[in-house]
């Protein structure tokens, strides 16, 4: 079976303290990338978004 299963074990029978340091690598890569998560277009949705719920909560505060 070409590119099932049987071919994942393959490329993942690495022993496990090779792959831990293939994977701490990506993941402090990751950490030390400078750049934001957030596109700028979803940036501004979610600040609206949470502006209009902090807006809704002081309103219902007030009442």
């Amino acid at each position: 079976m070409k590119g099932g299963m049987r071919d994942l074990g393959m490329r993942i029978s690495k022993p496990a303290s090779e792959v831990n340091t293939v994977l701490r690598a990506k993941v402090q890569a990751s950490l030390d990338d400078p750049r934001p998560n957030l596109s700028a277009e979803e940036a501004e949705v979610e600040m609206a978004r949470f502006m209009e719920n902090e807006s809704k909560a002081a309103r219902s505060a007030t009442r």
